[in-house]
C-alpha cells in the first residue's frame, strides 16, 4: 500500500520498522503523504477535519535523515486524491537504504 500515511500521525515507528526490514532485504520504501504547510504551528503532523493526517515536509525530511535513507525520487506536487471535488496535493517519495547500511545474511 502506498497511501497509509494519511491514516498515521507519528511516522517514526513506521520508518523504524521499514529500516529494519530493508537492512536485511534491501529494496525500496515508497509512500505518499499529504503535506501540511510549514507555517502552520509547531506540530510535525495534524489530523485534519477530513480525518486524514497531513505531515510537514521538514518532519518527513528529518525522518529520512534520522533513519539513514537515500531519496531516489521525490515529487511534492502530486495529486493524491480528490476530496469534495478538490485536488489533494501531496508528496510521492521513494527511498532506499544505502548498501553500506545493509546487513548480509548468510544462509
Amino acid at each position: 500500500a502506498c497511501d497509509p500515511f494519511a491514516y498515521i500521525g507519528d511516522l517514526r515507528p513506521m520508518f523504524h520498522t521499514v529500516r529494519k526490514s530493508l537492512e536485511c532485504r534491501g529494496g525500496t520504501f515508497a509512500f505518499s503523504a499529504e503535506i501540511w504547510k510549514e507555517e502552520d504551528g509547531d506540530a510535525e503532523f495534524v489530523l485534519q477535519s477530513c480525518a486524514r493526517f497531513a505531515h510537514k515536509r521538514r518532519y518527513i525530511r528529518s525522518l529520512v535523515e534520522e533513519f539513514g535513507f537515500e531519496t531516489l525520487s521525490l515529487s511534492e506536487s502530486a495529486i493524491l486524491r480528490k476530496h469534495d471535488g478538490k485536488d489533494i496535493v501531496g508528496a510521492l517519495t521513494v527511498l532506499s537504504l544505502p548498501p553500506s547500511l545493509r546487513h548480509v545474511i548468510m544462509i
